[in-house]
C-alpha cells in the first residue's frame, strides 16, 4: 500500500457484508437449508462485517501502527537503524 492511496478518498465506498447484501458475498449453494432470518445467522453476518476490513480501513490501520512505531525508531542509533532495515 502507498501512504497516499487515500489522499483523494473522502468516503470509503468499498462494500462490506451486511444482513441486507449477504447474497453478494455468500454462494447460493451455501445458503440452501439455512434460515437467513434467524438471530444466529444475522449475528454471524454482523461478525463477518466486523472482522472484515476494506482497503481503506487496512491503510488507516497501517498508518496508525506506523505512527506509533516512528517515535521508537527515532531513538535508534545509525547502526541499530541499519540492523533493523537488514532484518526487515
Amino acid at each position: 500500500m502507498n501512504w497516499y492511496d487515500d489522499a483523494l478518498i473522502k468516503e470509503d465506498t468499498e462494500e462490506k457484508i451486511t444482513e441486507f447484501n449477504y447474497e453478494k458475498f455468500i454462494h447460493p449453494e451455501l445458503l440452501k437449508g439455512v434460515d437467513t432470518k434467524s438471530p444466529e445467522f444475522l449475528e454471524k453476518i454482523r461478525l463477518m462485517n466486523f472482522m472484515s476490513k476494506t482497503k481503506y480501513e487496512r491503510l488507516q490501520e497501517a498508518k496508525q501502527k506506523f505512527s506509533t512505531l516512528m517515535p521508537l525508531l527515532k531513538g535508534l542509533s545509525e547502526k541499530e537503524q541499519r540492523s533493523l532495515v537488514h532484518l526487515l
